[in-house]
């Protein structure tokens, strides 16, 4: 499908999106759900993180993918333990770039992200295009754990590569028994990254690596 063609269908469904976004972000009871209160906690899911599958085991629910500064709108984040999970930059951008090839209607923003020829043709789109105001899939990793100056906001940063020891204890510091982490919403299987691929996001995206310690 063409660039040109992919765009006019993911612009027929933008009102769909559109509704939702907005219900979304001016509702409080959308966001801030029981679970929520039950366990003290926010989890905000950067997508291509494995978040699927702990918002799934801690609160039935996947959250969506509102940013920290999109919850102190609407909460006292003082009241919750925050949290996220991170990636290692070029392996994320890696999944969201075979992810967003899956799908058949995206948001518009996101069009030419889902276009792209190549990874690294990807990774230059995102680059060029996102932001903390942008489509959660045009959100660099910092731009979800930001609130003020401080890059990582969130009270706990959980690491995708060493998931399980870490859900483990998240559960255990929000007083919560041990539990399984599940395995849900996994990737298809991507095409591994060379040097040259990895050399590519860390030029364009360095503060993922050193705000993250990648």
């Amino acid at each position: 499908m063409t660039f040109a063609a992919r765009y006019l269908m993911n612009m027929l469904a933008a009102p769909i999106y559109h509704q939702y976004k907005n219900l979304t972000l001016h509702n409080r009871t959308v966001r801030i759900r029981p679970q929520n209160w039950q366990t003290r906690s926010i989890f905000v899911h950067i997508p291509k993180t494995a978040g699927f599958s702990v918002a799934i085991d801690l609160y039935g629910r996947d959250p969506w993918h509102f940013s920290l500064v999109e919850y102190g709108a609407i909460a006292d984040l003082g009241a919750f333990h925050s949290f996220t999970i991170v990636r290692e930059p070029a392996n994320r951008l890696n999944s969201m770039f075979h992810y967003l090839k899956t799908l058949r209607i995206v948001h518009p923003s996101a069009t030419r992200l889902q276009s792209a020829g190549s990874f690294v043709e990807f990774v230059h789109l995102f680059a060029d295009h996102c932001g903390p105001a942008r489509y959660p899939f045009l959100r660099s990793q910092v731009d979800f754990t930001r609130l003020g100056d401080d890059p990582i906001g969130v009270d706990s940063v959980l690491r995708f590569e060493r998931l399980e020891a870490d859900y483990r204890d998240l559960r255990e510091r929000l007083g919560l028994p041990a539990s399984l982490l599940p395995r849900l919403n996994a990737s298809a299987s991507k095409v591994p990254l060379s040097r040259s691929d990895r050399s590519v996001v860390e030029k364009l995206l360095p503060q993922e690596y050193e705000i993250f310690g990648y």
